[in-house]
């Protein structure tokens, strides 16, 4: 190579170079340039400067943004991919979509839904152990006080709505872990504990509404099942039915925590959101007692929804709670809840 060949192509290497750096640079001037009319920059070399590199760079964005015709290839291969899945797929890394329109959570940043569906997270017996200590720890520190302790498991969504589960995903073993640890604590302690799928499913079946189908969690028809499926178990009463109260119906379009998440709220905004009308809460249910419950956002339906059948409800989330809260509440019964892909709570 000669010399003059040589120094052509540092010369063209360096400019090169200039022109990167140069981009992102010229970018942040023209931002904090002043005006026009100042003759700070009215230099006809810089304006010629500047208006090349902003074309050689709106040339190269648009070269990246359709490259080999990508984001065309991308909307065709799920075009593709929704077809051939029957419709049951969501470009979303946290949601999976259903059957009928219905959205369920497929992530492990919050729990282990899918894997509590298929049955492939059951505890060992040491785990079990473990979590029947705990339980009886709390009973023992509550009992102290003369407070009861009842615990609840609320089902996920995908187990209680599993018609609406996509046929992709199938259950390997029952019963879920959720299940089997209330079948350990009622059989191994004298904790009451409870796992309210077979009343929440018997109102899916009749055509009731019992979780949303675009969120994580149950509707206010589902926690009243699950509040008087509570009643059964700490006072011997019989369930009342949906039916016997009144529920007010202020939104029709709702999107729910899954739509948010996956980004398709407008395409998804087809729940009803129900509140429960507290004047039509039985009277013979109602109990002179402070109920405090420790839990997670399952319990904000439910603890709603108790305010009429008792004194005082008071609520607390489960990382919130400390042994002080008793003699702050003085409660007179404690339910410690968690939701069946939150277990991990019990094990604290």
């Amino acid at each position: 190579m000669d010399k003059k060949a040589g120094y052509r192509e540092y010369f063209i290497a360096i400019v090169f170079l200039l022109g990167v750096f140069l981009t992102p640079v010229m970018t942040l001037a023209g931002k904090l340039m002043p005006g026009e009319n100042d003759g700070l920059f009215a230099a006809e070399s810089t304006a010629v400067a500047v208006t090349s590199i902003q074309k050689l760079k709106a040339s190269a964005d648009e070269f990246n943004a359709h490259h080999f015709m990508k984001k065309e290839l991308i909307m065709l291969n799920r075009g593709v991919v929704k077809l051939s899945s029957g419709g049951t797929y969501l470009a979303s890394t946290q949601v999976l979509a259903g059957k009928d329109h219905w959205l369920f959570f497929k992530s492990k940043t919050d729990g282990q839904s899918i894997e509590d569906y298929m049955g492939t997270n059951l505890y060992d017996a040491d785990k079990l152990l473990q979590l029947k200590g705990n339980f009886e720890k709390l009973q023992g520190i509550l009992a102290e006080r003369g407070i009861p302790l009842y615990a609840i498991c609320v089902p996920d969504k995908e187990i209680v709505c599993e018609g609406y589960m996509p046929d992709n995903i199938v259950r390997l073993y029952t019963p879920s872990r959720g299940e089997q640890l209330t079948a350990y604590i009622n059989d191994n302690t004298t904790v009451p504990m409870m796992y309210p799928r077979e009343a929440l499913q018997a109102e899916l079946a009749r055509g009731g509404e019992v979780y949303y189908s675009t969120d994580t969690h149950w509707n206010h028809r589902g926690a009243f099942i699950g509040l008087q499926q509570f009643f059964a178990m700490a006072y011997g009463d019989e369930p009342r039915s949906v039916d016997s109260v009144r529920f007010l119906l202020p939104q029709e379009d709702y999107a729910g925590d899954l739509a948010t998440i996956a980004g398709v709220e407008n395409e998804y905004a087809q729940d009803r959101r129900y509140t429960f009308d507290i004047s039509s809460a039985d009277p013979s249910q109602y109990h002179d007692q402070c109920l405090m419950i420790i839990g997670d956002s399952f319990m904000d339906y439910f603890s709603a929804i108790a305010g009429p059948y008792y004194r005082e409800v008071y609520y607390v989330g489960e990382k919130a709670y400390d042994h002080t809260l008793l003699d702050k509440y003085k409660p007179d019964l404690v339910i410690w809840e968690s939701g069946e892909r939150r277990l991990s709570a019990y094990e604290q």
